[in-house]
């Protein structure tokens, strides 16, 4: 038997935060993936979708601020996954 009762410790020998290996390794429990999460990942593809499209089209400006878009909303993307509080959609018709 081990000595450290089901705790994992760091390299200094101080205890993790968590009691598992798999709680280290997912998503922090604060987390909720909801519309908005969703909503801006499906906003992040059509941008890029879009981007790469009108770039074949040799549309290189358009093409080009699209794929800033596609990485602005992606950044975003991912904050709202960490965890962010911030929550914003667009609708343009």
């Amino acid at each position: 038997m081990s000595q450290n009762d089901g705790q994992y410790y760091r390299t200094g020998g101080q205890p993790s935060h968590s009691g598992t290996p798999a709680a280290r390794t997912s998503r922090p429990a604060t987390t909720y993936i909801g519309f908005y999460f969703w909503w801006w990942c499906g906003v992040t593809v059509l941008f890029v979708i879009g981007s790469l499209v009108t770039l074949a089209h040799d549309l290189v400006g358009t093409g080009l601020l699209g794929l800033l878009i596609a990485g602005l909303s992606a950044l975003y993307t991912r904050y709202l996954y960490r965890g962010g509080r911030f929550r914003m959609i667009f609708i343009i018709f």
